[in-house]
């Protein structure tokens, strides 16, 4: 008699993880995507608390799976995973992002701690071309953010009757903190006042 025999495919699990590169822990709600041969989103899943996410009952074929990035935050890695399963369930699909960065601090009298209002902080590249500026702000304080990890400088643009104390330009490298840069200036031109006094008196002598 002919043999009846029955060939059967397991289906099979897509695996991974989506981290904060600084931290090394999970980033939930994040959305993962599924993609077919074709490129054809075919499934999409959010990560869970822990940052993991599994997409499941796939049959064996080429799939990609590519994270959706979030607003104020860049990818460290690749975005997307070309993933061949076949007999085992295909693990450690990890994505790495990194939050974007800000560079803050304040400008102030030296000799008087006020802060100094409507001065011009200048934010560099590592080769010192420009990148954008901002005005002190109430209080003197300044921010640059939205920035991915780097080498910047930080200036302050010079004002006439005024001399910094603190370096005018500063180098900073952001890794994965923000990071402050204070400038301190004092004037260039200061007074000394005084009173002339009969001391008997307390009267003022004058000429």
């Amino acid at each position: 008699s002919e043999d009846n025999n029955f060939d059967n495919i397991e289906l099979l699990c897509i695996n991974g993880t989506k981290l904060d590169n600084c931290t090394g822990e999970g980033l939930a709600n994040w959305t993962i995507e599924l993609k077919d041969s074709t490129g054809a989103v075919i499934d999409s899943v959010e990560t869970d608390e822990d940052g993991k996410y599994s997409f499941c009952e796939l049959e064996p074929g080429n799939y990609t799976v590519s994270e959706v990035v979030e607003p104020g935050y860049i990818s460290s890695g690749p975005t997307s995973i070309d993933i061949e399963l076949e007999c085992e369930n295909s693990e450690d699909n990890n994505f790495d992002n990194i939050e974007l960065l800000c560079i803050n601090g304040t400008k102030t009298d030296a000799s008087t701690g006020r802060p100094l209002d409507n001065w011009t902080i200048i934010l560099q590249d590592s080769n010192g071309t420009e990148i954008t500026r901002k005005d002190t702000s109430a209080g003197g304080l300044y921010s640059f953010c939205g920035l991915e990890p780097g080498d910047y400088i930080v200036c302050e643009e010079p004002k006439d009757g005024w001399k910094n104390i603190t370096p005018s330009c500063v180098p900073v490298k952001l890794d994965c903190d923000d990071e402050v840069v204070d400038f301190e200036n004092i004037p260039t031109s200061l007074c000394i006042n005084g009173s002339k006094i009969n001391n008997c008196t307390g009267q003022g002598l004058a000429n």
